[in-house]
């Protein structure tokens, strides 16, 4: 491989590893599962989903999924339909998620749920 071609195969992961979303890890556990006692009511306390709120599962997502999926609620990218009363009533909830690191601490929680707890 020629050294032009490492360095740019190089430069292109460093590029990708930047550019990946943060991971759970980036949060704190005790403010996340404060955060956590909000979601608990449609989610369930254990992120097993509840049907009739149409809350789907959260336990076992991957967190860069359930950060994207946050943000987009924070944006107004989901939940802004007036067709759909449970993505409004996300979308206001997301709402209260004040700064980047609110979104990481309960992400990161969320993590940690299984069907055991």
């Amino acid at each position: 491989m020629t050294t032009f071609r490492l360095t740019s195969t190089l430069s292109t992961l460093l590029m990708l590893i930047a550019a990946a979303p943060a991971q759970a890890q980036d949060g704190d556990l005790a403010r996340g599962e404060q955060y956590w006692e909000v979601c608990a009511a449609c989610h369930g306390q254990n992120g097993e989903g509840n049907e009739t709120y149409n809350a789907p599962r959260l336990e076992g997502q991957h967190g860069w999924y359930l950060k994207r999926q946050l943000e987009d609620f924070i944006d107004g990218v989901r939940g802004a339909h007036e067709d759909g009363p449970s993505g409004q009533q996300m979308a206001s909830m997301a709402a209260t998620l004040l700064t980047e690191q609110a979104v990481l601490d309960l992400v990161a929680f969320i993590g940690t749920l299984s069907e055991e707890n």
